[in-house]
């Protein structure tokens, strides 16, 4: 018995340790998973910032383009696929409007803003 009896206390002691163990391990993961929630924190402030900056550039970039607008006759169509540059131009003097649609990768941009100023100076005379 007395044999069977320090087994069982030395398996007790490991279990005691284990446990010990694997609290210390639980304190750390709660650091952890606390240091993270931060960050996620961080991030989700940093986002909502750039986010609302972005939309203020784009509100403030889509009211200068209506300017251009209603004067060049020349309006973008801001639902089209991102891969395309679709709009309408006015004609000025008969009033007929002549829709264009671009796909965005054929050509470099400076073709392709040369295009649409070619487009507007046909109609917008």
């Amino acid at each position: 018995h007395q044999m069977r009896i320090h087994q069982l206390e030395y398996e007790k002691q490991q279990i005691i340790h284990d446990i010990m163990q694997l609290e210390e391990e639980c304190v750390s993961s709660k650091h952890a998973l606390d240091e993270i929630n931060l960050k996620v924190m961080e991030y989700k402030s940093e986002y909502n910032t750039l986010s609302s900056d972005s939309f203020a550039q784009i509100e403030r970039s889509k009211r200068e383009i209506s300017l251009y607008a209603s004067i060049s006759h020349f309006k973008i169509d801001f639902d089209a696929p991102p891969n395309m540059i679709r709009g309408f131009v006015a004609d000025a003097n008969t009033q007929e409007v002549h829709p264009f649609e671009y796909t965005t990768g054929n050509q470099s941009d400076f073709e392709m803003i040369n295009q649409l100023w070619s487009v507007i100076g046909g109609y917008s005379a």
